[in-house]
């Protein structure tokens, strides 16, 4: 959390997460996380970004039903798709599993 930064408006993501051509987008509940902890508008792009992929990745459960084996699955499943690992892994596991 970054306490000296300035709000951000990420009001343009909001508008953004409602579900747009059969994709799901990132849940408003989560870009208000991301604006309460002070992220910059680069960070909460790329965040909502990554939790977008994440959702569309499980488009047949409601993010409630998805469970640690399923995440552990979208890890290996991306792994397979980027040589960068590691911030694919910090990202899930650090961002997204507090959310859920």
């Amino acid at each position: 959390m970054h306490t000296n930064a300035q709000a951000v408006d990420l009001s343009a993501f909001k508008n953004q997460s409602l579900k747009q051509n059969d994709k799901e987008c990132c849940p408003k509940e989560y870009i208000e996380l991301l604006e309460t902890k002070r992220y910059s508008f680069n960070t909460a792009r790329t965040y909502t970004a990554l939790f977008s992929r994440f959702r569309n990745y499980f488009k047949e459960k409601s993010l409630i039903e998805i469970n640690e084996l399923d995440i552990k699955k979208y890890v290996i499943f991306g792994s397979q798709l980027t040589k960068n690992n590691r911030n694919l892994r910090a990202s899930i596991y650090e961002k997204f599993t507090r959310y859920c």
